[in-house]
């Protein structure tokens, strides 16, 4: 994963032999576990390309642009932090990825955890990395 000051990015590395009618019954989702409850869940069609991306909250679906995911051998998803509607003073971000088959969580990562990344901020960078 990544994020910049506007978006979190999440990349699914798929096992390379799976097929498109395989990838049709999957859903790929981020579960956001504080400061908000949401989900952002990405299906594909047969032929590979984002057929439905949106976002589940206490305030309803909501769809989502399909430019902001993307599948060639490699899922990559793209979420605008303003549409989780996150508060001004929030601190840190947790969340999971999971991954669906007809309805059924069949995967989750981290296992029985979560991540959690700080608010971004323009001198993040800074902090983050030295020479």
């Amino acid at each position: 994963y990544g994020f910049n000051l506007e978006k979190l990015f999440i990349r699914f590395d798929l096992s390379s032999d799976i097929s498109l009618k395989t990838l049709e019954d999957l859903t790929f989702n981020i579960i956001f576990l504080d400061p908000v409850r949401a989900r952002v869940s990405l299906s594909l069609n047969g032929a590979g390309k984002p057929a439905k991306y949106f976002i589940k909250d206490d305030s309803g679906e909501r769809e989502m642009p399909l430019s902001d995911a993307v599948y060639d051998k490699i899922i990559e998803i793209a979420v605008p932090f303003e549409l989780l509607n996150l508060a001004q003073n929030y601190e840190n971000i947790e969340f999971c990825v999971s991954v669906d088959k007809n309805s059924l969580e069949i995967e989750r990562w981290p296992y029985q955890a979560s991540l959690i990344i700080p608010k971004p901020s323009e001198g993040f960078n800074f902090l983050s990395w030295s020479v």
